[in-house]
């Protein structure tokens, strides 16, 4: 299993992430979805949902805290790691998890 995926399967553990994508939409000829986690080197994380059945894809951040953001999943966990420890100056932020834009860290 890769970092990003522990991390997802963490954050999904702690109900941050779904483990399963909420939808209403029926899937083609069939009543239902059925997701998988999928491996897709385009998407920030390296991952979104993905229906065997039909082909459609979900993103794992979708209808989440995290669904506007455009850091990595796990560069996010640690800037919430750092805030709970109270080590939350800007500038140790961006040394430690190598961010160039204040804006980013900020946001």
């Amino acid at each position: 299993m890769s970092s990003r995926e522990a991390t997802i399967r963490f954050l999904q553990d702690l109900n941050l992430l779904p483990k399963l994508p909420s939808t209403i939409e029926a899937c083609g000829i069939h009543n239902s979805h059925d997701w998988y986690l999928a491996n897709v080197a385009r998407s920030t994380d390296g991952y979104n949902f993905r229906c065997c059945r039909c082909h459609t894809t979900k993103s794992l951040r979708a209808e989440t805290f995290f669904e506007q953001s455009h850091l990595p999943l796990d560069s996010i966990f640690e800037i919430m790691y750092y805030w709970s420890r109270q080590e939350d100056s800007i500038d140790k932020l961006m040394h430690e998890l190598g961010i160039g834009s204040r804006k980013t860290v900020v946001d």
